[in-house]
């Protein structure tokens, strides 16, 4: 199984260090979560949640974007989530690889959402 740290050491020397190392350690805290991380019967997070997550933040990181918080979701799903000023983005990353986009301004109202059928992983060796 291919680890972060095989995926990361080809990359890291082009990303903000910075902003990068606080988000690879939350991801790495929740890629070792056990099942019922929450008490509630959540589920470990799926490998391809995971490596759909480190494939987001690597985007993030290397194209200088502002870096998310990264969370686990109870479904085995990851999610990145961004708040400023009103405005919400979430991309959560499903179990399956599929990816879910969300955004609101509170200011506006506006509300958009987007489901993607490719599945993050589709191609990987």
């Amino acid at each position: 199984m291919t680890t972060l740290d095989d995926i990361t050491s080809k990359v890291v020397d082009e990303l903000d260090p910075e902003a990068w190392q606080v988000a690879i350690e939350q991801l790495q805290r929740i890629a070792q979560a056990p099942p019922n991380w929450n008490s509630y019967g959540a589920l470990a997070p799926a490998e391809a949640a995971i490596i759909g997550s480190l494939h987001i933040l690597l985007w993030f990181a290397s194209n200088k974007k502002s870096m998310p918080t990264v969370v686990p979701m109870s479904n085995g799903g990851i999610q990145l989530e961004w708040h400023y000023f009103g405005r919400d983005v979430e991309i959560e990353v499903n179990p399956n690889g599929e990816i879910v986009v969300f955004f609101e301004d509170a200011l506006t109202g506006e509300v958009l959402e987007s489901h993607s059928s490719h599945l993050i992983g589709d191609n990987d060796d």
